[in-house]
């Protein structure tokens, strides 16, 4: 387990650079907030693009052409690509055996802990991709008002923390990627207090109409649940457009981080389109392995979300 960011730089040396890299970001809350962070740490990066739905790559057709997406860097996502470079926390091993020859260019926070289906998945990561960048560019919640909120609510991480969900496994990642605030706010997250400001930040993006999205889990008091604030399903280029400027805007106003407006190249977006499918692991798997079925599928992205179950996106 590497220890140190800079361990973790000299190996996927995209995620500290200077070179003009072109970026394609998630499309949610935890996305936006990493691929913010991002841009403002490698401002020679522009985001040319959005992942929207697992279904379609958006992307500015007059910086990059659909051949040209492999050369990208896809930002709180799992990119099963060998040109791919990628940035995500899924659990995406099944065992050791495993080779994942189309991971071997991406960091996923998982694969550095060498955890798997078959002896991990209750240790798995349980925090957002934000929780982890603050950390490697050893850079502390902004002091505002809505600035921690918004960071604990990626992912709905602090729904994971509370004590009915599984806060040992959350602090254990929190004490291994060390924010000091994330450190120091995490005993609030039991508390009504905190909840009822979370809850007051909630219904501030709601008035802002983003989407809050299906929860599957609920908060200890308030029966929050998480607030994704993705896009609104099979959104239009125009319209993922302008959610992105949106959804940035809100983050400067929320952190004060900042980015320089040249590095959001979001206008004039075309699709490239892919299958999406959700099945069960021993369906898939029953005549094959792990890196034939992927192979053999062309599969471009896929997450095991659940310990019977893959989603996975394919040509």
């Amino acid at each position: 387990m590497m220890t140190t960011p800079k361990d973790i730089i000299t190996k996927y040396p995209f995620l500290k650079t200077n070179d003009a890299e072109n970026i394609i970001m998630g499309d949610d809350i935890d996305a936006a907030l990493s691929c913010f962070l991002y841009l403002s740490q490698n401002p020679n990066a522009k985001l040319v693009g959005i992942y929207h739905q697992y279904k379609k790559i958006y992307f500015n057709a007059t910086i990059v052409s659909k051949k040209e997406l492999g050369n990208c860097i896809y930002i709180d996502l799992d990119i099963y690509h060998q040109k791919c470079r990628s940035l995500g926390h899924h659990i995406v091993r099944l065992n050791k055996e495993n080779k994942l020859q189309g991971f071997q260019n991406s960091c996923n926070l998982n694969e550095l802990k060498g955890f798997s289906i078959e002896n991990n998945f209750t240790k798995k990561f349980p925090l957002g991709t934000i929780h982890f960048l603050l950390w490697l560019y050893q850079i502390d919640i902004p002091s505002t008002n809505w600035a921690k909120y918004l960071i604990w609510l990626a992912d709905s991480t602090f729904i994971n923390g509370q004590n009915h969900r599984f806060p040992k496994n959350v602090i254990t990642w929190i004490n291994l990627f060390p924010v000091p605030a994330l450190v120091e706010s995490f005993a609030e997250l039991d508390t009504e207090i905190f909840e009822e400001k979370m809850e007051e930040l909630q219904q501030i993006l709601s008035q802002k109409n983003f989407e809050q999205g299906e929860g599957q889990v609920k908060s200890k008091h308030k029966q929050l649940t998480g607030f994704q604030c993705q896009p609104k399903k099979n959104a239009n280029a125009e319209e993922l457009s302008v959610y992105i400027q949106k959804i940035f805007q809100m983050i400067e106003e929320m952190t004060n981080w900042q980015i320089k407006p040249e590095q959001i190249c979001v206008e004039d977006m075309e699709y490239f389109s892919f299958k999406r499918k959700t099945e069960k692991i021993e369906n898939v798997l029953k005549d094959t392995n792990l890196d034939d079925f992927l192979i053999k599928n062309k599969v471009f992205s896929y997450v095991f979300p659940f310990k019977d179950s893959i989603n996975y996106t394919h040509f």
